[in-house]
């Protein structure tokens, strides 16, 4: 079941975060959640997750969006969680290796 999540929440920044916070955040988030890292079930996940975190950061690096988003209520989108709840997300942009 899905909950309900802050932009805040999704990119689990908080909500007097910097600019280059937000930017940092999202930047490491999409590499974390590219969906060209996973399969199957899991690449539906990763797109689903990508779609929130891109979203999270349009609003929130925009200071007009941001500022309408800072209410009770507002700027609460649907995604399965939180970034920083999923097992695999450690706060730092995966290591890339080739065999």
């Amino acid at each position: 079941m899905a909950n309900a999540r802050s932009h805040y929440d999704v990119l689990g920044v908080p909500p007097d975060a910097r600019a280059d916070e937000i930017r940092r955040a999202w930047k490491t988030l999409i590499q974390v959640w590219h969906p060209d890292r996973f399969t199957g079930r899991l690449r539906d996940e990763a797109e689903e997750m990508t779609k929130a975190v891109n979203a999270s950061y349009e609003v929130l690096r925009d200071s007009a969006k941001r500022a309408g988003s800072q209410g009770p209520g507002a700027a609460i989108i649907t995604a399965s969680y939180a970034a920083s709840e999923h097992p695999s997300y450690t706060g730092h942009a995966p290591e890339i290796t080739c065999a």
